[in-house]
């Protein structure tokens, strides 16, 4: 294309104008393009659009003009490009803000390994290296499930799992209302308020932060004391201390173990009960929804089917057989 429009050329005044536009395919390709036309055809200049590429006609000294500045303005721009979410990631390191996440260590993990640096072969070199990346973590699925430790709640029909917590503070039973309950406003993202996006990033993280408000908030009330008034809504700072006892302590998504504690040793192990379950009906197989509805009131649950889903062991930690 190239060739046939300006091949018969050579620069003139009255041929400056002339220009061709080529369509972009892959956005990850222009830069490349660009520089390559640049190289093949000394008499032209390409010049990276929205959506397409501009090459035009230029002279000798526009050329050496556009290589001194623009080149050098859209290796930055292609270096920004590129590093993309590498840019979030060194922000957060740097300013040393508090994360919250639920059942978050799969995620911290990732985030080790594809923006910082390998994961290490020692579990305890990583715990010590994120922890100085990201010195104050907050895990809400840990900090539901422990909720207990300081404020004793009668059995409530929901288990961790985040759209379950969101939805349970929206509309909080008696035992969950009380006074001065945040009032979350969403910030450019009404539509989250209005229709759920389950597993869509943006969505997933406002509704763990709403969830993780609310709690805090359950637990300043629950320790309110002469320095948060009743009579006074606690601020930020009082609802991060009322979780004080949980931060740096991560979920771990198997049953024997109680959560990964980023400042020292972990607690020994759960003690757990195994039981071995099949239907009465012989002729009828186990099936998900089952589990789910029967044992999601023990909170860590795992299990195993057995001969094609005709039976199942199943591990509970807090099972009291009698």
């Amino acid at each position: 294309m190239i060739d046939k429009k300006f091949g018969r050329y050579k620069y003139k005044p009255h041929v400056k104008n002339l220009e061709v536009t080529i369509p972009i395919h892959t956005k990850t390709h222009v830069y490349f393009q660009v520089k390559e036309i640049r190289r093949k055809f000394p008499k032209l200049w390409a010049y990276p659009q929205v959506d397409s590429i501009l090459v035009k006609m230029v002279s000798p000294t526009e050329r050496m003009q556009l290589q001194k500045y623009d080149e050098a303005l859209e290796q930055e721009k292609v270096l920004d490009y590129y590093l993309g979410f590498t840019k979030v990631f060194r922000l957060l390191k740097n300013c040393q803000k508090p994360i919250v996440g639920h059942n978050i260590l799969m995620d911290l993990m990732l985030l080790y390994q594809n923006f910082h640096q390998n994961l290490p072969d020692s579990y305890d070199k990583f715990k010590k290296e994120l922890h100085s990346i990201f010195p104050i973590i907050y895990d809400t699925k840990h900090i539901w499930i422990n909720i207990n430790q300081v404020r004793t709640l009668k059995r409530l029909n929901a288990n961790s799992g985040l759209t379950t917590l969101y939805e349970l503070f929206k509309n909080p039973p008696g035992q969950l209302k009380t006074l001065y309950s945040p009032c979350i406003l969403p910030s450019n993202c009404k539509q989250y308020v209005d229709e759920d996006f389950v597993h869509d990033s943006g969505y997933d993280a406002f509704i763990t932060g709403f969830v993780f408000l609310k709690i805090c908030h359950i637990l300043a009330m629950e320790n309110s004391s002469p320095s948060v008034p009743m009579n006074n809504a606690p601020t930020f700072k009082h609802l991060l201390a009322a979780a004080s006892s949980f931060v740096n302590k991560i979920n771990f998504p198997y049953f024997s173990f109680k959560y990964v504690n980023l400042e020292g040793a972990d607690p020994p192990p759960n003690k757990t009960n195994y039981l071995y379950i099949c239907p009465k009906n012989p002729n009828e197989n186990l099936t998900l929804d089952e589990f789910n509805m029967y044992f999601s009131r023990y909170e860590t649950l795992e299990f195993k089917f057995k001969k094609l889903r005709k039976a199942a062991v199943v591990a509970i930690i807090n099972l009291k057989l009698s």
